[in-house]
């Protein structure tokens, strides 16, 4: 299999930026019944995927950070992976990822059903 190299991701990156602001702004601007494609260039894209990929990237690694400053002596690799709940989990995991997809699902179904657009 071929490997992936910096070139690739980079292209990868930057279509999953495009895309990610382009349905940003149509759900924003499509509340108030604007197309906002009739207006914005390519560049204002990509401008405007930039600062929400950068703040995502900045909060991960301030958490990293965080958790590896705070818990990394209390938190062994590997340690508690024997323990009952971590077992409990192991054993029901497929169950409990249908359940959490199912209440994401039904949480959006009510939020549309019950809420009315602006």
């Amino acid at each position: 299999m071929k490997e992936i190299g910096y070139k690739e991701y980079g292209a990868l990156l930057a279509a999953y930026a495009v895309s990610i602001s382009a349905l940003y702004l149509l759900g924003f601007w499509g509340a108030f019944q604007l197309n906002i494609m009739q207006y914005a260039a390519l560049s204002d894209l990509v401008k405007l995927a930039a600062f929400p990929l950068a703040a995502t990237f900045l909060l991960n690694l301030v958490g990293m950070v965080h958790q590896d400053l705070t818990l990394s002596a209390s938190l062994p690799v590997g340690g508690g992976s024997e323990s009952r709940i971590a077992k409990l989990v192991r054993r029901y995991a497929a169950l409990i990822s249908v359940l959490w997809m199912g209440a994401c699902v039904l949480t959006i179904l009510l939020v549309k059903l019950t809420c009315s657009p602006i």
